[in-house]
């Protein structure tokens, strides 16, 4: 990796990166096996060849102090990157179905064979469906002989005495640089914000949220149906506390967290289960 950055002003900075990257598959992606979901399987790939790609990042800084007020601080932060990777490792799931199957079939109540399920035209299992499919197939890693992921990253940050602001925003996209197709792997775009307050020189509390925008840019299979269930938006938010009683112990920090406060349920992109409700954490680390 390769970076400069220049001062244009005492306000203003930019940056640029070039940068060249090698990846082995790792175990999973090589030797996974397995469900996946109901009637699809895992099937291995030991002949995988590593990712080779090669990034290019370009940004600029904005920063200053005294801009609304007495002694606040504002910075903001722009990158923006483009990756080609040759030999992409994509996850690719292939399904095959059979039916719609009449009541007097394998896949008739009370005891359907495994991968009987209702779909929605989207292919998404529907209790409230009717009709009956087997759906089998499998799910393996497969290179792409060239994948091509844009993105940006903003992030804003703004202090005033005690109180602290930060804004932040990340967008990715990710293509099959041969046919177009949408990556299977991409992330979802986010919002974050978080709210500091610094109560004493010990004690800071602060309330984070986080926006996961619809994650609909997926693969589609031959008949025009998601390859994987598309990832729906959710919002979550948080609360915490840090302490650190430098009067009583040099480098002991507690830090009290709930997060989830809203008990969301959600999942992340390409996972099968729900992430966890709301919950409660507590760390304390020691320094010496």
């Amino acid at each position: 990796k390769l970076g400069a950055a220049y001062a244009w002003t005492e306000w203003l900075s930019l940056n640029g990166v070039y940068g060249e990257a090698f990846r082995a598959p790792s175990l999973l992606e090589s030797y996974a096996q397995g469900q996946h979901f109901l009637g699809n399987e895992f099937r291995p790939n030991p002949s995988l060849r590593p990712e080779k790609a090669r990034n290019r990042e370009l940004g600029f800084t904005l920063h200053a102090n005294d801009l609304l007020g007495a002694e606040d601080r504002w910075r903001l932060k722009f990158n923006a990157y483009d990756n080609r990777v040759r030999d992409y490792i994509e996850t690719v799931v292939v399904v095959e179905t059979e039916g719609p199957f009449p009541p007097a079939t394998q896949c008739a109540p009370p005891a359907p064979a495994v991968g009987c399920v209702n779909r929605r035209d989207d292919g998404s299992a529907d209790p409230n469906v009717p009709v009956l499919i087997f759906v089998g197939g499998y799910t393996t890693s497969e290179n792409l002989t060239q994948a091509r992921i844009r993105g940006l990253e903003l992030e804003s940050s703004y202090g005033l005495g005690d109180a602290d602001f930060n804004l932040a925003y990340a967008r990715t996209r990710g293509i099959n640089a041969l046919t177009g197709a949408p990556l299977l792997s991409i992330p979802a775009n986010r919002l974050s914000a978080s709210l500091g307050y610094r109560l004493s020189d010990s004690l800071k509390v602060g309330l984070r949220a986080l926006r996961a925008f619809n994650q609909n840019d997926v693969p589609l299979l031959e008949d025009g149906t998601p390859a994987i269930a598309r990832t729906p938006g959710y919002t979550l938010t948080s609360a915490f506390l840090n302490w650190q009683p430098r009067q009583f112990v040099q480098g002991m920090a507690l830090t009290l967290g709930a997060d989830n406060l809203g008990n969301a349920l959600y999942r992340d992109h390409l996972s099968n289960s729900n992430e966890a409700g709301r919950s409660l954490r507590a760390a304390l680390a020691y320094q010496f």
